[in-house]
């Protein structure tokens, strides 16, 4: 049976809630089958690649993806439209035609609303990967308008709403300005309180709430309560999700308060003692980096030997044998990032270790798929950037750069060869990072150039870029040193031998015949 068109249904719907307000529920999607659909499209997990542009950042690679088989695939129309797509495609349809779903009971309007963004932000994630099978069947251009209807529309929405929270620093209560914002906000957190796929994108949705509120009115007064009502509990110290929402909502745009101090402190006490490849530390690699990213460097508020402790040790589980896991890669780059300028002056293997670290992941890249070395790639490269441009590296930060550098230059010429199945805005991220990065090669480690002629075929514009800036280099150079292996050619070819004066008496007619 052929769906009807979503405009169809939606002028239909319009009609009828207009004439009678009353029939607006019976009008509303199926939220248990919105739910169920919702779950099936997320089941597998979050794709890695999204914590490069994602606001919780590396938060998502603490997601528990459910079992194959546990959930049902979505039902689409034969325009690969899932049911959700659908649902929520309608359901702004209604909104944006004048239906007031305000009016609705408190429980239905939270669980549609919850439901709609969830939707939205798949679209939104579904637009950035260009990846098939999503929310939509196939990334088609209209179909990438449609996502971005979707996504846009939500959040013009949504931001009307925002625009009436004045009572947002207040923390409002019911009856208060805007107080449909405040209890959205609520809602999304407590359903974040966990590890799956659904409180991740509670939390983000959060998150993205609390930052265009932010935005709008400034950060809740009683920021402090706020942030130890959402900490994550002894019993479930991986339920980072609600506090990592707050943190990354509210950004810099605050001081630090003395909570958040604190919970720095305790946190880097933890990274010191954490063992490699556990959740409870991903738990606290994630957390800690989210907390740095509200000082400036030199702020930090922990003691200088204390941050050295949480950094032998992590740096320590870079010696071990085996693998590399890309999720622990990635964020172990991502802290080491803000720790390792911040004890600049200290000696030590540490430096050593990081730098043969990143080689390492680029080294391994190829091991996985594409999207799940991404994040790793991007942080290493990042890490690795920060070390080099530090404007007074110790003896022994300088001592490993100079032994890395052939092992960087060759690892990088490898990172742009490894295949890309399809463009994406992380990719094309790390793609930029890797030009500017190829381009500084010194020419003497450039081995062979036929290995980048391919390269210039590339789909993408960077990669292109990144081989021809290194011919265009290496060239001049290369043309130079062939003509004067030419020259020294001929000169060997076509030169006499030498005679002295005293052996004039061997040149005699019968050494010449006529």
């Amino acid at each position: 049976m052929k769906a009807i068109r979503i405009d169809t249904v939606i002028r239909l719907a319009v009609q009828e809630a207009l004439d009678n307000i009353k029939t607006l529920p019976e009008l509303l999607p199926d939220t248990w089958i919105w739910r169920n659909d919702l779950t099936g499209l997320i089941s597998t997990g979050v794709n890695p690649a999204l914590s490069i542009t994602s606001i919780l950042g590396g938060a998502q690679f603490l997601v528990k993806a459910s079992s194959p088989g546990e959930v049902r695939p979505p039902g689409r129309d034969r325009n690969g439209y899932s049911a959700p797509a659908r649902m929520g495609l309608y359901l702004l349809g209604l909104i944006e035609n004048g239906v007031d779903i305000k009016t609705l009971p408190s429980k239905i309007l939270m669980d549609i609303i919850l439901l709609l963004l969830v939707t939205a932000e798949l679209g939104s994630e579904q637009l950035t990967m260009m990846e098939d099978g999503r929310l939509f069947e196939a990334m088609s251009p209209a179909v990438q308008l449609t996502a971005d209807e979707l996504s846009s529309s939500c959040h013009k929405w949504l931001n009307g709403l925002i625009s009436e929270s004045t009572g947002w620093k207040e923390m409002e209560k019911e009856g208060d300005p805007g107080h449909l914002v405040f209890n959205i906000l609520q809602a999304l957190l407590n359903r974040s309180k966990d590890t799956t796929p659904l409180a991740f994108y509670c939390a983000k949705a959060a998150s993205e709430i609390i930052q265009a509120l932010t935005e709008e009115h400034g950060p809740p007064d009683d920021f402090d309560k706020f942030l130890s009502s959402l900490y994550p509990t002894k019993e479930a110290p991986s339920a980072i999700f609600p506090v990592t929402a707050l943190l990354r909502g509210v950004g810099q745009s605050l001081a630090s308060p003395e909570s958040l101090n604190t919970i720095c402190n305790r946190l880097v006490s933890d990274a010191a003692g954490a063992k490699p490849v556990s959740e409870k530390a991903l738990a606290t690699l994630v957390l800690l980096t989210c907390c740095l990213g509200f000082y400036e460097e030199g702020e930090v508020p922990v003691q200088m030997n204390r941050l050295v402790f949480a950094v032998r040790n992590v740096t320590g589980w870079f010696e071990a044998e085996g693998p590399v896991d890309p999720f622990f890669a990635a964020e172990s780059c991502r802290l080491l990032a803000r720790l390792l300028p911040e004890i600049a002056s200290v000696y030590g293997s540490h430096w050593e270790n990081t730098l043969q670290y990143c080689a390492r992941i680029w080294e391994a890249a190829g091991e996985y798929p594409l999207d799940i070395s991404m994040s790793a790639i991007h942080a290493s490269l990042k890490l690795y950037s920060i070390l080099e441009s530090l404007p007074e590296p110790n003896d022994d930060l300088e001592d490993s750069l100079k032994d890395l550098a052939e092992v960087k230059a060759k690892s990088l010429i490898d990172l742009l060869k490894l295949p890309r199945e399809r463009n994406s805005q992380p990719l094309s991220i790390i793609d930029s990072l890797l030009c500017r990065q190829v381009a500084k090669i010194p020419l003497r480690f450039l081995k062979d150039l036929s290995e980048l002629y391919g390269l210039l075929a590339s789909d993408s514009r960077d990669i292109q870029t990144a081989a021809f800036t290194l011919m265009h280099r290496a060239l001049p150079a290369l043309q130079e040193q062939l003509s004067v292996d030419v020259l020294l050619d001929k000169e060997s070819r076509f030169s006499l031998p030498c005679f002295s004066f005293n052996n004039r008496a061997h040149l005699t007619a019968a050494n010449f015949p006529p």
